[in-house]
């Protein structure tokens, strides 16, 4: 979730984007097999020409018309305030199906709670329909722990850092993020290697936690992790 229409942030959705993209080449696909990446970018302020709950863009020309029908990157702008707005005017119980995953989307909430809150037991389907597709995600290695970096640099982002990872993350411990950086990298670490690495990461450095950061996607193992580490301060 985004809270401005930046120009830093605008360039970093068209970025995430394309690195989708790359991402299908790298694993061998080729040009004509490209499948879409579609960006749904939930942003904490109403659009700036339109009072829509969402608005949809693609390249296009000066006169409007698209460049490409089958275009491979589209981003779809959520505006929180709208949906928040819905809600105080006619209720949750009101909302579609679609408006209520807006609603839950952003705050976390589903990932935070099981399968057996109430949320998921309403008429309303597209709510267990993406967390079907969620846990999906969670099995697709690749695709987590790429989710996963974005997630890191997304949180250092909000706390007003810029964009060098070292400096970030630096300014980001001093401004308290160490704890969610931490929490990031067990999570990754859980799914790549499947041990929890808790303990491990609590004495670690913050020059160790860049440098593990930057090795996660190389190592094979935990244990080839833990030395490169530790070869830090050799």
């Amino acid at each position: 979730m985004q809270t401005t229409f930046s120009e830093t942030e605008l360039k970093r959705f068209e970025f995430y984007g394309a690195r989708a993209l790359n991402d299908q080449l790298n694993s061998g696909e080729k040009y004509e097999l490209l499948k879409p990446v579609h960006q749904i970018i939930f942003i904490d302020e109403y659009p700036w020409n339109n009072q829509n709950l969402m608005n949809h863009y693609q390249m296009r020309t000066e006169k409007g018309e698209v460049e490409n029908k089958k275009a491979l990157i589209k981003r779809s702008y959520i505006h929180l305030p709208v949906i928040n707005e819905l809600v105080r005017k006619q209720g949750i119980l009101k909302l579609n199906d679609f408006e209520q995953l807006c609603l839950v989307l952003p705050s976390g909430y589903l990932f935070e709670n099981n399968e057996n809150d109430a949320i998921l037991k309403t008429k309303e389907r597209l709510v267990k329909v993406f967390m079907e597709k969620y846990k999906e995600l969670q099995k697709n290695d690749k695709l987590w722990s790429t989710a996963m970096a974005i997630q890191m640099g997304e949180a250092r982002y909000r706390n007003g850092l810029n964009d060098s990872y070292k400096e970030g993350l630096e300014k980001g411990l001093e401004q308290g993020l160490e704890q969610g950086e931490r929490l990031l990298l067990k999570q990754m670490i859980k799914k790549k290697y499947h041990e929890d690495a808790t303990e491990w990461l609590k004495m670690l450095t913050s020059e160790q936690l860049i440098l593990i950061s930057e090795q996660l996607f190389t190592c094979d193992t935990l244990s080839d992790l833990k030395q490169k580490a530790t070869e830090k301060d050799e």
